[in-house]
């Protein structure tokens, strides 16, 4: 059965993706659990994108859903939480 109604996506996420990708890295935009699923150079990394005008809103802070949270449980991959594309930048291509 099909969806609906399409996920709707922080307005940041293209520039984000566009920026990971200009540096070289293959970037898939994945609608579940997370955001993007990213090959850094052969280590594959794992990004929750937020809106900052948005999160900051949010009812207290947390940066995830109750069911990405859950996920986040059982799952042996560290997930990347960035709110800009200089956030993103640093987390992925300045991890080494």
């Amino acid at each position: 059965m099909r969806k609906r109604y399409g996920r709707k996506t922080d307005a940041n996420q293209k520039d984000i993706v566009r920026a990971l990708r200009k540096c070289g890295r293959i970037v898939f935009e994945i609608e579940e659990p997370f955001d993007l699923l990213i090959d850094n150079i052969g280590e594959w990394v794992v990004m929750e994108v937020k809106n900052p005008e948005t999160h900051a809103r949010q009812k207290g802070g947390s940066k995830m859903t109750k069911k990405q949270l859950d996920i986040l449980e059982t799952l042996s991959a560290k997930v990347l939480v960035a709110e800009t594309v200089d956030e993103a930048l640093n987390l992925v291509i300045k991890r080494y």
